[in-house]
């Protein structure tokens, strides 16, 4: 539901959409009628879904080759990999596949494809490749992956990681577009190539982009901000960007361990959501 005027909603045509503009009720896209999934995303005017099968389905605008092109209804990588996480840019998308690889297609004038060269923009027709470095592989242990309008961060597991132990130790990768600090490495200039991101000395357990910012929870609970901050959506304390990050700052923040606070950022805005423990 919400804003369909490139069939980001009903999946209907996307260059000459004849659906109504608006939907103000749920509603299932036609190409998901007899589709199950297993991840979804949506980005500003596209939607991307992971099938059941494992498979990427995407719908909306295919403008910059964010969308497959209309003759691939589904994809998945030539060796049969099953796909388990989507993510949306504005301009650009994200998959993940079951052996941690990332692979992505769209826009990538910001570097936010993960490749080297700043005009491999995917064209019309073309479907994901997979991002330089070792994302690119299967050994990355990749787990997650979100996106920014045009920036994006994957989280992997760590070698050193112990099954039995339930808060994993988690690295922090982050690329594409870096103007506003929502890389949190301190500077402003873009980023091809993932490159590990250093946000505190305690292990990181969830992160998640805003448009331009990115937010982090660690495994102790509190929150790390870094990007844009024109709007105080950072919770820092003032309403300047922030080039790395920084621990949000709130009145009687409930502090519990990382698996029990959810996030979620908007564009400029984020909620979280913490386990309270009552004195007995």
């Amino acid at each position: 539901f919400g804003d369909n005027i490139r069939g980001q909603v009903t999946g209907g045509s996307n260059t000459n959409c004849n659906d109504q503009t608006n939907v103000y009720i749920p509603t299932t896209p036609h190409c998901l009628e007899n589709e199950c999934c297993k991840h979804i995303s949506a980005g500003v005017f596209h939607s991307a879904v992971i099938t059941q099968e494992g498979e990427l389905m995407t719908f909306g605008w295919d403008k910059f080759g964010r969308c497959l092109p209309p003759y691939i209804t589904k994809w998945r990588p030539d060796d049969g990999s099953e796909l388990v996480q989507v993510a949306c840019g504005y301009k650009h998308t994200l998959v993940l596949d079951e052996h941690g690889r990332v692979w992505s297609m769209g826009d990538n004038r910001c570097g936010q494809l993960g490749r080297a060269a700043r005009n491999d923009s995917n064209k019309d027709g073309q479907v994901p490749h997979l991002i330089d470095g070792v994302l690119g592989t299967k050994d990355s242990t990749c787990i997650s992956i979100d996106c920014g309008w045009s920036h994006c961060i994957a989280l992997c597991r760590s070698d050193d990681n112990d099954d039995n132990v339930e808060e994993e130790i988690v690295t922090m990768y982050g690329w594409g577009r870096n103007d506003k600090g929502q890389l949190g490495n301190v500077g402003r200039d873009n980023v091809s190539i993932p490159e590990k991101l250093r946000c505190t000395d305690i292990a990181v357990l969830k992160a998640s982009c805003g448009s331009e910012c990115t937010m982090v929870v660690d495994c102790s609970g509190d929150i790390w901000a870094c990007g844009w901050n024109e709007h105080g959506n950072l919770a820092i304390g003032s309403m300047e960007d922030a080039l790395e990050f920084v621990r949000i700052r709130g009145t009687d923040m409930p502090r519990t361990v990382g698996h029990g606070k959810l996030l979620a950022v908007g564009g400029a805005h984020f909620i979280a959501l913490a386990k309270h423990k009552w004195n007995s």
